[in-house]
């Protein structure tokens, strides 16, 4: 396969290989310029200067803009094979988050999504309590938030009595008066049929 040289879009006297080689052709001949590896994201950067001004890029960025076109004017750059300094053009493609995030996953590459930011029972750590209310009737409640929602207490008290793992005959005797704990359970994905 012959290697394609293209010109760096924006930074004249720098061109981009179909192999995902960079060279300079600044000061009247033309030389391949090192790449180093990001040490954070395990890219391969290249130092490009324009009006002595530098500006590392990432080297598969600079390859997709110049030989993939991108009708739907995604935002990344995905590794098909999943080897990040592999920036031939054959192995990248253009992707949305989405996509990318999907990629990775399906290939091993990311854990599953965490549970950060998700409350009530669609965390993964929610516990669901069954209690008897000071109008004697049994309630349950799928989580601790949707507990404090319906009865308007402060967070602290129902916190500090799971983190404490208050055992029901304890639970009256802290700050949520009135009401009885009869149980606790792990209420994370449990089917509510209604």
């Amino acid at each position: 396969m012959e290697e394609i040289w293209k010109e760096v879009d924006g930074f004249e006297d720098y061109f981009v290989s179909s192999f995902g080689r960079v060279k300079s052709a600044k000061f009247g001949y033309e030389k391949i310029i090192s790449t180093r590896l990001d040490s954070k994201n395990k890219y391969m950067l290249v130092c490009l200067c324009k009006k002595g001004k530098t500006k590392m890029s990432l080297v598969h960025r600079l390859v997709a803009k110049a030989f993939i076109p991108n009708p739907d004017n995604k935002p990344e750059v995905n590794h098909k094979n999943c080897i990040t300094y592999d920036n031939r053009v054959e192995n990248l493609e253009w992707v949305s988050r989405k996509e990318n995030m999907k990629h990775a996953y399906d290939k091993g590459r990311t854990k599953p999504p965490t549970y950060k930011g998700k409350f009530g029972k669609d965390h993964n750590k929610s516990i669901g309590y069954k209690l008897i209310c000071p109008n004697g009737e049994i309630e349950i409640y799928f989580s601790g938030l949707e507990f404090l929602r319906k009865t308007g207490l402060d967070n602290t008290s129902l916190s500090w009595a799971s983190k404490h793992k208050i055992l029901p005959h304890r639970f009256n005797k802290g700050k949520i008066k009135g009401y009885v704990l009869l149980e606790t359970f792990p209420a994370y994905h449990i089917e509510i049929k209604e």
